[in-house]
């Protein structure tokens, strides 16, 4: 009898509800857009990286519009959408350093 009791509550235990919070949030540490658009200035070459880039941003976007039409329907005005520029001017800007001989721990070999 006790085993039954034991199991029961070991069940009961298991199967408690569990429910998602009603607000998220994500601090931002001091960072902050202007825009909720966010351009991203990509050289072109060497080419591979500016496509990789290029699906990243849009694999970004696609993920962006199907979390909120699942989980925050209404609230397109959520998403931060990025956008690849060529402006000087841009949020984000990508460089490209060349590798120098670099090792894995920082220093430089010759």
């Amino acid at each position: 009898m006790s085993k039954i009791l034991l199991v029961t509550g070991f069940l009961l235990i298991l199967l408690t509800p569990v429910f998602a919070q009603t607000s998220y949030t994500q601090p931002m540490y001091q960072v902050e857009w202007t825009s909720t658009t966010i351009t991203v200035n990509v050289p072109y070459e060497p080419i591979w990286a500016y496509l990789w880039f290029k699906d990243a941003i849009q694999d970004w976007n696609s993920a962006q519009a199907w979390f909120l039409a699942n989980y925050e329907p209404g609230q397109q005005n959520m998403k931060y959408t990025l956008e690849l520029s060529n402006s000087p001017t841009a949020n984000v800007i990508v460089q490209y350093v060349p590798d120098q001989g670099q090792d894995w721990d920082g220093l430089t070999s010759n």
